[in-house]
């Protein structure tokens, strides 16, 4: 090789390509010819690591490094666009990247894109490459723009993804959303509570980002909240575990209903032990508590898992510099001075640099410098440096100026600001590492509530079933359980339910459906099934998610009430005495027909004016101070009091109710009796007068015999 060309003696394998090729016959000719300017973008270019690529002369030839190499894949540009001009080497792109070009010639200043799509042909077809890159001019000796320099580093991996994370993210919050839970984040340090909608209905707070923990305290049934909050300081208390599991109940500020919810948290801890969050779930199992106590309780604990990714790698911009071994002085252009937090004006030597450099990268930052200048190989290095805006990661690559002599008088590379990266890097790291902690959370809580879990593809009609759901459906855990297996267990009385529901969640995006099943053993069996639709870019409904319970024996208490009720009910009406019954807290909800007859009251009007609109005025003050102390003491209720009938005459009855207990002896209702005593009544009273004469008769005479005695 002709000894003026030693800028070509290295740069691996496109080194040796531009070394063999026969540039007589492309624009820039041979490269005997060719201009130090370029000449000294090729040395960069050939010596770095880092991706690059050069549009050289009014044609814009086409020059690049091995790093740039595997970006143009197999079987494609390789090495044929070496030399050739830009519009016949990327016609599939040039159209975007011409005005790009264009643009930095005729401004002098460099450009920077980051993650832009910009399909190339590569691996024997088109392929969707993202690209981040900065295009810089290069100028010529006569100090005008004679190329563009191209830094790039392809991003198509880190914006797949970007793209995931963000798809997991969306797929737990529908998760979230399908089982129905409110979420919740609480920092103690600032005492502001955040919460999900649906948490914020239940409470009967506003919809805005955060407010305080104690207005969800307020909210709390007053013989709950002394337990509810004791359990939250206990549970961010040190060494208490950080758990936390409560079952309360909530009322409505304004409507005054009540919930019964089912509470689970975790708290988390900073090294001295201080508590820094409490974030968890809350469970509305109201129904499951009005329905059935021995119904299992089951939470979906979930992490909101709502995380806010900020994921941006930036490759930085690059500045050349130009080393001097012996007298240790620096030539940066400005670029390089800005990575290094300089001033344009400021100059850098090599000991200035080298105080820069952190303590604990100086050492392997010199053996690698040390290493290039025996071995005259490419100096690869990254390590952080101190600026007066804090701490910057630096990443550089230059090649040995070697003289006519073959010693090493210095070194020629580019430096790139990579911090963001490096900071991105932690990011992605620590978001992967807390999605995969949300989803772990999410599997328990779906376990632990033994709900089947299934994603149905609307356009196909393929579906993905958890173990549990093909248990539910056949009773034995199945493989490649399909659609049309799920369709064959649909109880036909059922079917057109099932249909009109799926019919309806694509319109409203939300399922819901409570239907029979038969197993293949005949028997038959209830499930609820909740879901959540996804839809297109366009609006169509693309897939829905969504779980699977078993509410059998649910559904079988529910029958067998109705049915003891039913019983009950016409037992009740054919009895002449008065039956009637109430809830736990007192609240009267039935009466037998005799009440009605007796009365001449309808159900409407005794609805109206309650019950006690029959009893005489001058016995309900004591009638309802003795039915609140029953009720609220749970012993029996025994009263003498009066009704007026249908004629409005008032007849003395003897009430009586006894209160009816579950298992554990909670009270569950109370039914009462009440039986007409005013025969009895009259008879007693007459008595007690008759006594009262006879006695008064006795007096009389006994008065007159003492007369006589006298």
């Amino acid at each position: 090789m002709n000894s003026n060309l030693h800028f070509l003696s290295a740069g691996g394998e496109m080194g040796h390509h531009i070394r063999t090729k026969d540039w007589s016959h492309t624009p820039v000719g041979d490269p005997s010819i060719w201009p130090q300017s370029l000449r000294t973008a090729l040395s960069i270019i050939l010596n770095s690591r880092f991706p690059m690529f050069l549009f050289w002369g009014k044609d814009l030839v086409c020059f690049y490094n091995d790093a740039y190499r595997p970006s143009l894949g197999n079987d494609g540009k390789h090495p044929s666009i070496l030399g050739m001009p830009g519009a016949s080497a990327w016609p599939e792109i040039w159209e975007f990247i011409k005005p790009l070009i264009d643009d930095v010639l005729q401004k002098k200043e460099a450009s920077w894109h980051e993650d832009q799509l910009l399909p190339i042909f590569r691996n024997g077809k088109m392929e969707d490459v993202y690209w981040t890159f900065s295009y810089s001019p290069v100028i010529d000796e006569t100090e005008n723009p004679a190329g563009v320099f191209v830094t790039c580093s392809e991003t198509t991996e880190k914006v797949r993804l970007i793209d995931n994370l963000s798809e997991s993210h969306k797929q737990l919050e529908f998760a979230i959303e399908a089982a129905e839970l409110g979420t919740y984040d609480y920092s103690p340090a600032t005492g502001k509570f955040t919460a999900n909608n649906r948490l914020k209905d239940w409470f009967g707070l506003p919809h805005q980002d955060e407010i305080y923990l104690q207005n969800a305290i307020d909210a709390i049934m007053d013989s709950d909240r002394e337990r509810v909050q004791d359990a939250i300081t206990e549970v961010l208390r040190p060494g208490s575990g950080g758990k936390y599991d409560l079952y309360y109940t909530i009322v409505h500020p304004l409507t005054f209903d009540k919930k019964v919810v089912h509470a689970k948290g975790k708290a988390t801890f900073d090294a001295q032990g201080t508590a820094l969050r409490l974030d968890g779930t809350l469970q509305d199992i109201s129904r499951q508590v009005h329905d059935s106590n021995e119904k299992d309780k089951a939470l979906n604990k979930a992490s909101h898992a709502a995380q806010h990714l900020n994921l941006a790698l930036e490759a930085g911009a690059l500045g050349s510099y130009e080393l001097d071994i012996a007298t240790g002085t620096i030539q940066c252009s400005l670029q390089c001075k800005i990575n290094f937090g300089r001033k344009p004006w400021e100059s850098l030597s090599y000991n200035e640099f080298l105080d820069m450099v952190l303590d604990e990268d100086r050492p392997a930052m010199r053996e690698a410098f040390n290493n290039a200048v025996a071995s005259k190989t490419v100096y690869d290095a990254t390590y952080r440096i101190n600026t007066s805006e804090g701490i910057r990661w630096i990443h550089a690559s230059a090649m040995p100026v070697v003289d006519r002599n073959g010693k090493v008088t210095g070194m020629a590379g580019v430096t790139a600001n990579i911090t963001e990266l490096k900071n991105s890097q932690l990011k992605i790291t620590a978001a992967l590492e807390q999605t995969a902690l949300s989803r772990e959370k999410l599997n328990i809580v779906i376990e632990a509530s033994e709900l089947g879990t299934w994603e149905l593809d609307l356009k196909t009609g393929e579906i993905e079933t958890s173990s549990r759901f093909s248990e539910i459906f056949t009773g034995t855990i199945q493989q490649d359980f399909t659609l049309a297996k799920t369709r064959l267990q649909i109880h036909p009385e059922d079917m057109e339910k099932r249909n009109q529901a799926h019919k309806e969640a694509r319109e409203t995006g939300k399922l819901y459906f409570t239907g029979r099943i038969i197993w293949p053993d005949s028997s038959i069996h209830w499930i609820e099934s909740k879901g959540k639709v996804f839809y297109d870019r366009d609006g169509t409904p693309e897939h829905m998610i969504g779980t699977v319970q078993d509410i059998t024996e649910e559904k079988q208490k529910q029958q067998i009430l109705h049915k003891s009720e039913q019983k009950f009910r016409l037992l009740a009406d054919s009895m002449a005495q008065h039956v009637w019954t109430s809830d736990s807290e007192g609240n009267l909800n039935y009466f037998n027909q005799s009440v009605y007859d007796y009365s001449g009251l309808s159900s409407e009007q005794l609805v109206a004016g309650g019950w006690i609109q029959i009893v005489h005025p001058d016995d309900r003050q004591i009638n309802i101070e003795a039915w609140t102390k029953a009720v609220s003491e749970g012993t029996d209720f025994i009263l003498e009091h009066r009704f007026r009938n249908a004629a409005g005459d008032y007849r003395w009855q003897l009430s009586r109710a006894i209160p009816q207990r579950d298992a554990e002896g909670k009270i569950q209702m109370w039914v009462g009796t009440s039986t007409d005593i005013q025969e009895q009544r009259s008879f007693t009273d007459e008595l007690e007068l008759r006594v009262q004469e006879r006695t008064l008769q006795m007096q009389q005479k006994n008065v007159e015999l003492e007369r006589m005695n006298r």
